[in-house]
């Protein structure tokens, strides 16, 4: 299956059902039963590349909709633990500092990472990979979305530093005429050398109470020649905010 988003007038390869997106009925819904209808076993070979997912409490013993993707392609995919003894925003750090750490012993050239519980994969990995090579091959490249997070309300135990950067960031943010203008830390695509360096630049404010899209989307703006956002959304699509007239969805 496919789909078309009017705005941009593209056809992402990856669906991203962030925040509120994904509960109830709506464009999510939509998409992930058209896609478990149609969707045929193939074997997806992809030599060098590493594709990562993280996974942990109360999604443990359960396949989840990422994982279905990658059975009905046959690919491997590295499923890392996810803390479950912290806060979700402190726990979320290990997206960094774990995914990191795993880098150390990692080969391939070419890297992906999907949150496991609300990414679809409409085309195997492979046909993910061409379309990147297309648009950002060289780089790491992220998804966008509508909603800027998060926001003031959210921020109460930042440094006014921090505080003073992030709202900069959106500023700058703003200045794009997509409505899809902020960086989304579900999912990349990009070579491995840059996801590294991309980490280690993250690691810059691991000490402040934040969570991963926080330090990804301030070092994204300081890396911004080799690591960018997929505004025009080629590959990606996150459905926050997205109403049903503003996709369609064909065989």
């Amino acid at each position: 299956m496919k789909i078309k988003l009017h705005e941009t007038k593209t056809n992402p390869l990856v669906i991203h059902a962030n925040g509120k997106s994904k509960r109830g009925e709506g464009v999510y819904s939509d998409i992930e039963r058209k896609f478990l209808e149609t969707i045929s076993p193939i074997t997806d070979v992809t030599e060098d590349l590493t594709i990562v997912t993280w996974k942990g409490g109360k999604y443990t013993n359960s396949e989840m909709i990422l994982e279905t993707c990658m059975r009905y392609y046959n690919h491997k995919i590295v499923v890392l633990p996810w803390p479950t003894s912290s806060n979700f925003w402190e726990g979320s750090k290990y997206k960094i500092n774990g995914t990191l750490e795993y880098l150390k012993n990692v080969d391939t050239k070419y890297f992906m990472w999907f949150d496991v519980s609300d990414v679809i994969l409409l085309e195997s990995p492979s046909k993910i990979l061409d379309r990147y090579k297309k648009h950002f091959d060289g780089k790491l490249v992220f998804n966008a979305e509508r909603n800027h997070y998060p926001k003031e309300n959210r921020q109460d135990t930042w440094s006014e530093s921090l505080k003073k950067q992030y709202k900069d960031l959106e500023k700058y943010d703003n200045t794009f005429d997509s409505t899809f203008k902020y960086m989304n830390t579900g999912c990349c695509v990009g070579e491995t050398s840059v996801v590294i360096d991309f980490l280690q630049r993250c690691q810059t404010w691991m000490d402040e109470q934040i969570n991963d899209t926080v330090a990804g989307r301030l070092a994204q703006r300081e890396m911004e020649s080799k690591v960018v956002v997929d505004r025009d959304c080629e590959l990606f699509v996150c459905l926050y905010n997205v109403e049903p007239n503003e996709i369609s969805i064909y065989e």
